[in-house]
């Protein structure tokens, strides 16, 4: 399993408040090392800030670094989500570490000593020009606006200090993202001129992610990235809404309107988990994986979940199967969080939140730098419900499953590789 050092950290969801209740994990894993692609521990980096960041097209192997970079994505996708369920119980959630990643990848670049270490560290990449032949092909596949399956991925740094002209350059290069100046001494234009720039990147409905509060005069470097995931299901009809029983505890049921939807998918149950594995095909060769334990037992399935070849194996025992599927969907969903209060659980990452913060290079004009936020909103859309009905004569054959309590899903883009979201649904 890929080891983390950072992870169970970084991990909350990308999105917590409070460190105490994870001390217990974070004091046994924090000082373990990684296991980097050869499986002998990674020592520190050698590998030193330059202002080279053009984009490498040759003298690597990209199913390998891809791999290795997908296992990193996968990791954090699962660890993410237990923690998040631990201080935030029964709440549904929703997550990309597709866009923390990308941030991530950028600040290797310009980070020195061990900060560099520990960045490369989390992405599961050894130097810069891995990163260069990596990272911008990683951020191109995720700049199409249309097709069967659209996942964006845009980025956009704010500080109130000038960047230097090379971090402009290499920010478009490197994760195709943008840079902007803002006036902290003005928190609540500050704020909206980052909420107008999230609005203009998703054609739903524009929902805020900044207050003025967030924005204070001491702050330093603002991240904000925008997911926006739009897929529709392969081979697969949900045709109508239908009430069934939910079950939010063994004692707490409610009625909810679900899909009723028939056609071919990948189907399986585990005994060790007592738990049943959908994959439902996505147009443009995407996956939707739906993973339903016992009633209660979710924080079980995400505790096993952190392990992703746990995921993997799970994936690799289903078979394909004419399946009548009773499954709770959201037509649209939009989520908001800030990564760096996960972020800042993680011991050896925290000084580079404060303001004699020295480990950065070339990112402004004057000075190192400092991260004070890294805002992310997530937009999901699935087109095609409801608009189809049911043509198949399969239906007295078909497996039929209930998803009448709370699951875990991921939805895997069309490379097959790592997790474009995952989230629970709990209720």
């Amino acid at each position: 399993m890929l080891k983390l050092t950072l992870v169970l950290a970084v991990l909350a969801n990308l999105g917590l408040g409070t460190a105490e209740p994870f001390f217990d994990i974070l004091s046994n894993l924090m000082n373990k090392a990684i296991n980097p692609r050869n499986n002998d521990c990674r020592a520190p980096s050698t590998d030193k800030y330059t202002e080279a960041c053009s984009e490498i097209n040759e003298g690597y192997d990209y199913a390998d670094l891809m791999k290795s970079y997908n296992d990193a994505t996968t990791a954090i996708s699962g660890v993410s989500i237990y923690q998040w369920q631990r201080t935030h119980e029964g709440v549904s959630q929703l997550s990309s570490v597709g866009a923390l990643m990308l941030v991530l990848s950028k600040l290797s670049q310009n980070a020195v000593d061990e900060t560099r270490s520990q960045l490369y560290n989390l992405i599961n990449l050894d130097n810069s020009k891995e990163v260069r032949y990596l990272i911008p092909k990683v951020a191109k596949e995720h700049s199409a606006t249309s097709g069967d399956f659209i996942s964006t991925l845009t980025t956009k740094v704010f500080s109130d200090k000038v960047f230097s002209k090379n971090f402009i350059k290499c920010t478009n290069e490197v994760i195709m993202g943008e840079t902007g100046v803002l006036d902290y001494n003005n928190p609540s234009a500050a704020a909206e001129e980052i909420n107008s720039w999230f609005g203009e990147q998703t054609r739903f409905d524009r929902a805020d992610v900044v207050t003025a509060a967030d924005v204070r005069n001491d702050s330093g470097l603002i991240f904000a990235t925008c997911h926006n995931l739009e897929f529709e299901f392969d081979q697969f009809i949900f045709s109508e809404l239908v009430n069934i029983s939910f079950y939010i505890s063994e004692d707490n049921v409610t009625t909810l309107p679900v899909w009723k939807g028939e056609g071919k998918a990948k189907y399986s149950f585990n005994d060790k988990l007592q738990a049943h594995v959908v994959q439902l095909p996505l147009k443009g060769d995407g996956t939707l994986v739906v993973i339903k334990p016992p009633i209660g037992r979710v924080p079980d399935l995400l505790y096993y979940l952190r392990d992703n070849r746990n995921f993997a194996n799970l994936l690799a025992e289903s078979q394909e199967t004419y399946l009548k599927l009773y499954q709770p969907l959201n037509d649209y969903v939009v989520r908001s969080h800030d990564s760096v209060l996960g972020l800042k659980l993680a011991n050896q990452l925290t000084q580079i939140y404060f303001d004699d913060f020295d480990g950065f290079r070339g990112i402004l004009e004057n000075g190192s730098g400092y991260v004070t936020n890294m805002f992310h909103q997530i937009h999901m859309s699935i087109k095609g419900l409801g608009q189809n009905a049911i043509t198949s004569d399969c239906g007295e054959n078909a497996k039929e499953v209930v998803i009448d309590s709370g699951f875990v899903f991921y939805v895997i883009g069309p490379s097959g590789g790592a997790p474009e979201l995952c989230g629970t649904h709990l209720s």
